[in-house]
């Protein structure tokens, strides 16, 4: 809302509306699409983390995992379900986006930010237990 786009929608509380709504339902076509086709192709989609020291170790493994997903082998491999589910609901979505933006710019825009999303939330994953550890450290 703060950057208006699409701008169709407008900067007000409707506006603000259709983009939280947009942005949950393309969150959860995406979720279906990943832990579908994770669960045929035997992909394992949750987030593990590292068991790893050291900060650019584990940033790396976070960083690795947003493209690559263990096998029901534990062997690492490409995260397909994650691609389609990043891919599909963005084309799924430009059915019902303004024409503004829908365009392969937009949607490009789109999917990479999925993409860059997986990865912060890996590193909330990967980071997050320590973090609060030391917040709420009792003494």
């Amino acid at each position: 809302t703060a950057w208006n786009t699409p701008s169709e929608w407008n900067q007000s509380w409707s506006g603000f509306g259709k983009r939280f709504v947009n942005r949950e339902v393309q969150v959860g076509i995406s979720n279906s699409i990943v832990a579908g086709l994770g669960a045929v192709w035997g992909e394992d989609v949750r987030y593990f983390r590292s068991r790893r020291t050291g900060i650019w170790a584990r940033t790396g493994y976070a960083a690795k995992t947003t493209f690559l997903a263990p096998r029901r082998n534990g062997e690492l491999a490409p995260a397909w379900a994650y691609y389609i589910g990043a891919v599909g609901n963005n084309l799924i979505a430009n059915a019902w986006l303004p024409d503004s933006a829908t365009g392969v710019g937009d949607t490009t825009w789109r999917i990479s930010n999925g993409l860059l999303g997986r990865f912060a939330g890996n590193l909330w994953f990967e980071f997050w237990p320590e973090v609060r550890e030391r917040i709420f450290e009792r003494k």
